[in-house]
């Protein structure tokens, strides 16, 4: 399988956001759903007639592998989603990064007519269980560990390499449950 990784356009993120994160053992499903605090930004004129009229906010899928991201332009994540089994999880120690600026990213991709990319990416996946912590490398093996880390979260963070490409995601505090059995 190919790694191709996407670069990131990253923006500031002005709100405070949580990841709601959880791993579904019996549906073999984690989920991470995206939450702002604080109050929300007076809506555009062009998003009240949307709403009056009934049409929903746009939102765009991007899917790495087995990864769906969904997310509202510009960069604003809304959930991110994975069918994994833990039998196939590696066991690593999660280094959270000590410093990550609070940015949102909006990857540069082409997106179809149904707001859809889809790349060919092969994904690595790790879990931490002291820390439950699940990290997703981007390009399997072969891709070197990441130079800056930025945080989508204040529980998810992600990785980027000289090139401003994807090269990891981190997710911790991942949620409720029995810990999955990783060999």
């Amino acid at each position: 399988m190919p790694s191709v990784r996407p670069e990131l356009r990253l923006s500031p993120r002005d709100r405070p956001c949580r990841a709601h994160c959880s791993f579904d053992a019996a549906a073999a499903l984690f989920s991470a759903e995206f939450e702002l605090a604080g109050p929300e930004p007076a809506p555009r004129w062009v998003e009240q007639v949307e709403r009056g009229l009934g049409i929903r906010a746009r939102t765009m899928r991007l899917v790495l592998g087995d990864l769906d991201i969904t997310f509202a332009p510009p960069g604003q994540l809304v959930a991110v989603d994975m069918r994994t089994s833990p039998t196939l999880w590696q066991r690593a120690r999660a280094q959270v990064p000590a410093e990550a600026p609070a940015l949102w990213f909006d990857p540069v991709v082409e997106f179809d007519d149904n707001e859809l990319c889809v790349l060919d990416v092969a994904a690595v996946t790790s879990w931490d269980p002291d820390a439950r912590a699940l990290m997703l490398r981007f390009g399997g093996g072969e891709v070197d560990a990441p130079l800056r880390w930025f945080a989508l979260a204040d529980n998810v963070y992600a990785g980027l390499d000289a090139g401003a490409r994807l090269c990891e995601l981190m997710f911790t505090r991942v949620g409720q449950g029995p810990a999955p059995g990783v060999h």
